[in-house]
C-alpha cells in the first residue's frame, strides 16, 4: 500500500495434471477395492515398530467387522481366528517365524454367531537395510466356497471309486458268467457233435464199402478237426473271461500261461522279466487289476502295433508294484490316446486310479510304445519266503 494506492499480488499455478493424477488415483482406488470385494481379497499392512494397523475395508467384511469397528489393531483380527488354528498365525506375529520372508497360512475365522469362514493369506516380512524386520504386508482370500467344493468333490471322488469298484466287479461276474457258460454249454454241445460224427461215421462203415467212404470220411475228418479247434478256442476266451486262472495258478504264472497264448495268436517274440518273485503279495482285486491291464496291453498290441517284439517286466520298489509293456511297434500319437474312442485305454486308466495307481504311456510315431503301470501293493506277509528272480525269454512261431 503506498498513499492512496492498493497493490493486489495474485500467484497462479496450472492444477490440471495434479488434478488428473488425483482424479485417476481416486479411479484406481475404486477399481482396487472393486476387485477385491468380487475375489473377495482383502489387503493389511503392519508396521512393527509402532504397531501401526492398517487394511482394505474388504478385510474387514472377511473377519466380520464393520467399518463402524475402526479403528482395530492386528491383535482384533487374530482374536477372530479359530483357536484351533490360531497358534500357528501367532508365532508368526510374534516374531517366531520372521526368518522367513514370505509366508503363507489357512486358517478359519469365527464371525459373529458362530458362523465360520476359511481364509487364505499370503504374507512378506519387509526388512531395513540391515536386516531388520520393519512391517509385514499381506493379503487374506476367502476360500470358504472353493473348500466347500473341493470338500464336495471328494465326497464325488469317493463314490466314484466305489461305484467303479462296483461296475469292475460286474464286470468280472459277468465274465465268469460268459466264460462257464461257454465252456458248459457250448463246449458240451461240441462234444456231442463230434460223438455224433463218430457214430455217424461207424453207423456209414456198417452200410458202405470203404471207396464209397473214402471222400466221405475225409469230409468228416475235416469238420472233426475244425470242432476241434472251435473247442480248443472256447477253452481260450473262457481262460481269459475267467479268472480261476489266477486263483488256481497264480499271477506269475497266470501272467506265463497269458504270454504263451499271446504268441501262439501273433507269432512276436516276447521277452518277459520279472524282478518281483510271485507277485504273491497282491491282493485278489490288485492281482486282477494288473492281469487284466496286461491282459488289455497285449490286445491293443496285436491289433494296433504292428510290432515284432515285446518287453514285459516286473519291478518291486518299496510299496510299489511297477510294470512295463514296450513293443518295438509303430507308435501312437497323443491324439490317439486321447480319443473318447479309445475304451482299452480307458479301462486300463480306470483299474489304476481305483486302485490308486497310475498309468503313463509313451509314444512316438515308429518308435514303439512303453506302457508304465505303477500299483500300490499290500505289505508282505513276514513268514512268506523270498522268491529268486526270474526270467523267461520266449519265441512265437507262425
Amino acid at each position: 500500500e503506498a498513499g492512496d494506492e492498493s497493490v493486489v499480488i495474485i500467484n497462479s499455478r496450472d492444477m490440471t495434471d495434479h488434478i488428473i493424477l488425483q482424479n485417476n488415483l481416486e479411479k484406481s482406488k475404486k477399481q482396487l477395492a472393486k476387485a477385491q470385494e468380487l475375489g473377495r481379497i482383502g489387503s493389511w499392512e503392519w508396521t512393527v515398530g509402532d504397531d501401526t494397523f492398517s487394511c482394505s475395508d474388504q478385510l474387514f467384511h472377511l473377519y466380520g467387522f464393520r467399518n463402524e469397528d475402526q479403528p482395530l489393531s492386528i491383535y482384533t483380527f487374530l482374536d477372530r481366528i479359530h483357536p484351533e488354528d490360531a497358534k500357528i498365525t501367532r508365532n508368526i506375529i510374534e516374531k517366531k517365524n520372521w526368518e522367513k520372508k514370505c509366508f503363507n497360512i489357512e486358517h478359519r475365522v469365527i464371525l459373529p454367531g458362530g458362523f465360520e469362514r476359511i481364509i487364505f493369506g499370503w504374507g512378506e516380512v519387509v526388512a531395513d537395510k540391515k536386516g531388520k524386520p520393519v512391517k509385514i504386508i499381506g493379503v487374506c482370500q476367502d476360500i470358504t466356497q472353493l473348500k466347500e467344493a473341493e470338500s464336495r468333490l471328494c465326497e464325488h471322488n469317493e463314490q466314484l471309486k466305489k461305484l467303479t469298484q462296483k461296475r469292475e466287479q460286474m464286470r468280472e461276474d459277468e465274465r465268469s458268467r460268459i466264460g462257464q457258460e461257454l465252456h458248459d454249454d457250448l463246449g458240451q454241445m461240441l462234444t456231442v457233435l463230434k460223438i455224433d460224427i463218430a457214430m455217424t461215421v461207424g453207423k456209414a462203415k456198417e452200410k458202405y464199402d470203404e471207396n464209397s467212404l473214402s471222400d466221405l470220411g475225409h469230409e468228416l475228418n475235416t469238420i472233426e478237426n475244425r470242432i476241434d479247434t472251435i473247442i480248443r478256442a472256447i477253452q481260450r476266451i473262457t481262460m481269459e473271461l475267467r479268472t480261476d486262472v489266477i486263483d488256481n495258478l497264480g499271477l506269475h504264472d497266470a501272467i506265463e500261461w497269458q504270454v504263451h497264448e499271446f504268441i501262439k495268436r501273433s507269432g512276436k517274440q516276447v521277452f518277459f522279466k520279472n524282478d518281483a518273485g510271485e507277485l504273491g503279495f497282491l491282493n485278489r482285486n490288485r492281482a486282477i487289476a494288473v492281469y487284466r491291464v496286461l491282459q488289455e496291453a497285449l490286445t491293443n498290441i496285436l491289433r494296433h502295433s504292428d510290432a515284432t517284439n515285446v518287453i514285459i517286466t516286473f519291478k518291486k520298489s518299496d510299496n510299489v508294484l511297477l510294470l512295463q509293456i514296450q513293443d518295438n511297434g509303430k507308435g501312437v500319437s497323443r491324439d490317439e490316446m486321447k480319443k473318447s474312442n479309445s475304451f482299452g485305454l480307458i479301462g486300463m486308466r480306470e483299474r489304476c486310479d481305483f486302485l490308486g495307481g497310475e498309468l503313463n504311456i509313451l509314444s512316438e510315431k515308429r518308435k514303439g510304445t512303453k506302457i508304465i503301470v505303477k500299483i500300490p501293493i499290500t505289505k508282505p506277509n513276514k513268514k512268506r519266503e523270498k522268491h529268486k528272480r526270474r526270467t523267461i525269454h520266449f519265441r512265437g512261431a507262425l
